[in-house]
């Protein structure tokens, strides 16, 4: 079945207009050119010498395009561009196939998860989330590397990686998801930094105009009500009453 198969090229349409063109022109041409020859061959009104260069100029041009028409026609090959979808998908498929068995569950539930999320990444695995780039990046090892166990294999660290981390923090990916050991510590304390932060922004602030001009008043209440005091003291020791002898 496959040896009948037949394949299909795109061509331009300039092109294929151009093919049709020389296709229908080309056979007139020799046409005339053929009965051109045939005429100078006929005429008897001039001497062979002459009628030998004028038919050597026609079968030169004879001979010109029937060489032309054999030689190859080259026709530019347009071929369709793989669209996002299809990029994705098969850097996905190399991304489950590279890992094994036990892991591509999770890899593939982490995948989804990030589409899911708006991550994306170009043809040639930069990833790509809120419009912006994690320059130098590669889907394949960062996801790699989050399926990654053991102290042995944590030594190489792949671009963007901590972009990355802080990222699947903040869309809150399930931890179960991530098998590296090393990339949880780092988001949890990533996680305990934005609890920090957190907490001085809810620390009791200043007090207010509002309140310091009521706490002025009660100082001026205060003030008022010791001199008031004093004062009927002073009244009262004035008015002793008189003493008889």
């Amino acid at each position: 079945m496959v040896e009948h198969t037949k394949k299909m090229v795109l061509i331009d349409s300039s092109e294929l207009e151009r093919l049709h063109n020389n296709k229908s022109t080309q056979p007139t041409t020799l046409n005339d050119l053929d009965h051109k020859m045939k005429r100078i061959i006929d005429m008897k009104n001039i001497d062979d010498n002459k009628k030998w260069i004028l038919y050597n100029q026609v079968l030169q041009k004879y001979l010109k395009i029937t060489s032309r028409s054999r030689e190859p026609v080259t026709i530019p090959v347009i071929y369709p561009k793989e669209n996002q979808q299809e990029q994705s998908e098969r850097i996905s498929q190399n991304i489950l196939v590279s890992l094994p068995r036990p892991l591509q569950f999770k890899a593939n539930a982490l995948r989804n998860n990030l589409t899911h999320n708006g991550f994306s990444w170009n043809e040639i695995g930069n990833v790509i989330y809120d419009g912006n780039t994690i320059h130098g990046s590669n889907i394949f090892d960062l996801i790699s590397d989050l399926m990654k166990s053991g102290s042995g294999k944590l030594n190489t660290e792949p671009a963007g990686w901590k972009n990355f981390a802080e990222i699947l923090y903040k869309i809150n990916v399930p931890r179960t998801l991530i098998v590296n050991s090393k990339r949880l510590k780092y988001m949890n304390e990533y996680q305990s930094g934005d609890r920090k932060e957190l907490k001085e922004d809810v620390k009791v602030k200043p007090s207010s105009s509002f309140d310091s001009e009521e706490a002025e008043e009660s100082q001026i209440t205060k003030k008022s009500l010791r001199s008031s005091s004093r004062k009927q003291k002073r009244l009262r020791a004035q008015w002793s009453p008189y003493k008889s002898s």
